[in-house]
């Protein structure tokens, strides 16, 4: 497990909510545009959990109930405006509670074991390898061996015509190429 580190975890929540800014202010389905900002923002608090899980526990529940845990019931009907909109208003609310007192979510330091919530998506798999590369190209190079395997566990469950272009974003990836994994999300949409 990972140090915790609140400026990654400020960044990840600040991610996830600009995509939701990016949702349109009316009814919609989770399809095209939306389908990929609502997995880059799922991907992001799931970062933003991992962050945090060894020393604020308090915080990396609180991400999971009451942001993460609501935006996966997005997935099952019509995305209201109002339901986006209030799940940012927490994200905001959150970023401003850890920087007036982080030491409200520390509590003292359990190994737990992170149950995974349970997203079956290359969507969400691709989102999170999407992020993981950034960060490898930004000073955090551990986390292409984590991209690659994520990558690898969608290409082997998918169609030839999506394999191939994972494999050749993997191949990339092992090459040391920067590549656009973000662009994979398209394919399953």
């Amino acid at each position: 497990m990972r140090p915790s580190c609140l400026d990654c975890t400020r960044k990840h929540l600040s991610k996830a909510s600009l995509h939701l800014e990016d949702f349109p202010s009316t009814w919609e389905k989770l399809t095209g545009k939306e389908h990929a900002h609502f997995w880059l923002c799922i991907a992001n608090l799931d970062e933003a959990e991992e962050e945090t899980a060894l020393e604020y526990l308090a915080l990396t529940t609180f991400i999971r109930e009451t942001i993460r845990l609501p935006m996966m019931q997005l997935l099952h009907g019509n995305v209201l405006p109002s339901a986006i909109q209030e799940i940012n208003e927490k994200i905001l609310l959150l970023l401003q509670r850890i920087d007036e007192d982080p030491s409200q979510f520390q509590v003292e330091a359990v190994l737990i074991k992170r149950e995974p919530l349970a997203i079956h998506s290359p969507a969400f798999d691709i989102a999170k390898a999407s992020i993981l590369v950034k960060e490898a190209f930004t000073g955090y190079p551990t986390h292409t061996a984590m991209a690659i395997q994520l990558l690898q566990g969608v290409s082997c469950k998918c169609e030839r015509i999506n394999k191939l272009a994972i494999d050749l974003v993997i191949q990339d990836l092992m090459a040391g190429n920067p590549t656009n994994v973000f662009g994979l999300l398209d394919r399953f949409m």
